[in-house]
């Protein structure tokens, strides 16, 4: 299944990113922003990292209420 999910964003990241790339370069850019595309991706890092803290805490939580597991 991880494989699947990489292999989709794989493909998709680059046509995506390109995308916000070309909408913010160039005389006529609708973001005039050249490092948007990095600020998504740290963006879409983060919330990931938001996630995964939220997630891991719950699980903690879950762990601490069973007993004698």
């Amino acid at each position: 299944a991880n494989n699947s999910v990489a292999s989709i964003a794989g493909v998709a990241s680059p046509l995506f990113f390109g995308w916000i790339y070309s909408l913010s370069v160039g005389p006529d850019a609708l973001l005039s922003q050249p490092g948007l595309a990095f600020y998504l991706a740290g963006g879409v890092l983060a919330l990931a990292a938001v996630l995964g803290w939220i997630v891991a805490r719950q699980t903690q939580k879950s762990e601490a209420l069973s007993p004698g597991t």
